[in-house]
């Protein structure tokens, strides 16, 4: 009988908790500096720091299911060899989706209370903002940050996201995942009944030569489809091959860095320098982003 491979986790997600650690720390430090303004930024700090935390922590469960679903691969892999698909009872793909639910859900609120630590920089009064990073589209404004919010694709794509799982379509599961071999036209429909039970996640993997197993869980190329006017859910493909943690820490990192920015741009000059317009001649115009 042929012995099966030994096979291992991909070494690459080794890489992510120090890196986000790291990421942290330096944030932490300008946090500190941010908190020594003034009570109100000492508080303000503090909120933001909490939000920032549960985003880390979330990003730290997901790491860990992840890591749970391999391991499960894994047995199988060295107990029958490489198939085109795996059908397995696996409860942590459920976990897995509870904590991408909640950090989806606490990077939008983290994202919109934005507005509390760069309200202070404006000549507009805080009631005169917009609440929510989706009002930002009725106005313009001359903030670095949220100039850079305005044209970020990416965020587009998280805030499409959100309001998929919360007003259109659940990202539930089952307690099993099918995951079929990386390259193949597996048909997914097939197996996964009826639309509203059909996962939004597609689940494939490879080995490398060096025996290490590398697991890819895509989310859809696009949320929404807009191209006749109306806005609908579009009909999911995986081409674009975007890999649900590394797109859940792309969306960490984007937030903590528009974190320090704002932070920074308080600790360096309290002067009110920006404006919010709803009429307006500033280069940026928010309505170019549709939330």
């Amino acid at each position: 009988m042929t012995e099966l491979p030994k096979v291992s986790n991909s070494k690459k997600i080794d890489d992510f908790m120090p890196n986000i650690n790291q990421m942290y720390e330096a944030l932490s430090k300008m946090v500190v500096k941010f908190q020594n303004i003034s009570k109100e930024a000492f508080l303000s700090g503090a909120y933001a720091n909490w939000h920032i935390k549960g985003l880390i922590y979330h990003t730290e469960k997901l790491i860990a299911e992840y890591r749970a679903i391999v391991e499960e691969l894994k047995k199988r892999l060295e107990t029958v060899g490489e198939a085109d698909a795996f059908i397995m009872f696996t409860p942590q793909i459920n976990h897995f989706m509870f904590e991408f639910y909640a950090f989806v859900n606490l990077a939008r609120i983290t994202l919109d209370n934005l507005r509390y630590i760069l309200y202070p920089l404006f000549i507009n009064e805080s009631r005169q903002l917009p609440k929510t990073i989706t009002d930002l589209e009725k106005g313009f404004t001359n903030c670095p940050v949220y100039e850079r919010i305005a044209v970020n694709s990416e965020l587009q794509y998280l805030i499409d996201l959100r309001n998929c799982i919360v007003h259109y379509r659940t990202f539930a599961t089952s307690d099993n995942s099918i995951i079929s071999r990386d390259g193949l036209d597996f048909d997914f429909e097939k197996h996964t009944g009826n639309n509203w039970t059909r996962p939004m996640a597609k689940a494939v993997y490879r080995i490398t030569e060096k025996n290490d197993v590398v697991l890819n869980i895509f989310l859809p190329d696009k949320i929404y489809d807009k191209s006749d006017g109306n806005k609908k859910l579009s009909n999911f493909s995986y081409n674009n091959r975007i890999n649900i943690l590394a797109e859940s820490i792309r969306f960490l990192r984007y937030i903590v860095f528009n974190y320090m920015e704002a932070f920074m741009l308080n600790i360096e000059s309290q002067e009110k320098r920006f404006e919010y317009r709803k009429k307006g001649d500033f280069q940026t115009k928010f309505k170019n982003i549709r939330f």
